[in-house]
């Protein structure tokens, strides 16, 4: 089917709606063809994933969006996982009534947002947030993320500023970088042993239970 330029047409089949017996039989022919991996290239690169979120409009009652589900399923599961999600997001579709879908996209959602707040890249993380939305990721972390985001911009605004004054190569002095991480202090606390620490870390260090300091053998 790969080889004859079969799926195009069967993508184009899906226009008929969610009402569309053509569409339904498209879609399922579509959805047993996304589970293999060469052929979900394939589908994806046909363009199939616009017409299959479409048919989600359909709902619950009609066969043609159930089967959609399935192969929108089948395709999260592929090299690509995130073509459905943002189709997903730009469509704002719902994909409540096939919790398994669902539960698949905040699966791919959730693990796009973790990436996306390890690095600085703004522009990733911000699609991560959107995308996160539509996988409908609990409103706590996508605030974390948010907050996250405001740190990479505030940085790059410091940056900006510290390389218009010709500082952009200077190193912190070391008392602005944590003894801990060894990075820059962002929510710096002086600890009892007079040592300034990154508040995250020194409190790490004192849930483990180890009262000493981390710079000395004292308390």
């Amino acid at each position: 089917i790969t080889e004859a330029g079969a799926i195009a047409l069967l993508v184009a089949l899906l226009s008929g709606g969610p009402e569309s017996e053509a569409a339904g039989s498209a879609a399922l022919a579509l959805r047993n063809l996304s589970s293999d991996d060469e052929a979900e290239a394939a589908v994806i690169e046909a363009g199939a994933v616009p017409p299959l979120v479409a048919l989600l409009s359909g709902g619950l009652e009609s066969k043609a969006a159930g089967r959609a589900a399935e192969a929108l399923l089948n395709l999260t599961f592929g090299a690509n996982p995130t073509a459905v999600l943002e189709e997903v997001a730009r469509t704002q579709a719902s994909c409540s009534p096939w919790s398994d879908l669902q539960v698949r996209l905040h699966e791919c959602a959730s693990a796009l947002l973790k990436a996306a707040e390890e690095g600085t890249d703004v522009a990733a993380l911000e699609r991560a947030i959107t995308l996160a939305t539509a996988g409908q990721v609990d409103a706590a972390v996508i605030e974390h993320a948010q907050k996250r985001l405001r740190e990479i911009n505030g940085d790059a605004e410091r940056q900006e500023r510290r390389e218009s004054f010709g500082l952009g190569s200077l190193e912190l002095p070391d008392e602005f970088v944590c003894p801990i991480t060894m990075d820059k202090m962002r929510d710096p606390v002086v600890a009892s042993d007079g040592h300034s620490y990154e508040r995250s870390a020194i409190l790490s260090v004192l849930r483990d239970g180890n009262g000493l300091s981390p710079l000395t053998p004292e308390p």
